[in-house]
């Protein structure tokens, strides 16, 4: 099976092939502003999680970035209903799906 010349890259170029694709993602509209987060020391935040690097294996932790407040929203502003109900629905799904990558490692195995 044939690979695509783009994931035959070489992978010492990823950070700049990285880079441009951001500044490409940040040049289609003025309002809207990617990020991107690289690996440090073994260590790259995602999606709420903290994905470690150790060994073969891959370990996580709850991840919180430096300037988190740990206001999500106040019960009892103002806003309707549901929305603080699919708060509560969000907070408790991620809970739920990081302990279910606690209790099965073998799923975040790297090889």
């Amino acid at each position: 099976m044939k690979r695509s010349s783009l994931w035959q890259a070489n992978l010492s170029k990823l950070p700049t092939a990285a880079s441009e694709f951001l500044s490409t993602l940040n040049e289609i509209h003025p309002s809207v502003s990617f990020t991107m987060e690289l690996e440090d020391k073994n260590r790259l935040p995602f999606l709420g999680m903290e994905i470690i690097k150790n060994g073969s294996q891959l370990d996580t932790k709850v991840y919180k970035k430096p300037t988190d407040t740990g206001l999500l929203l106040h019960y009892q502003s103002h806003v309707d209903v549901k929305y603080k109900h699919s708060l509560l629905k969000t907070m408790l799904n991620r809970i739920q799906a990081f302990l279910e990558l606690e209790a099965f490692p073998s799923r975040m195995r790297t090889s």
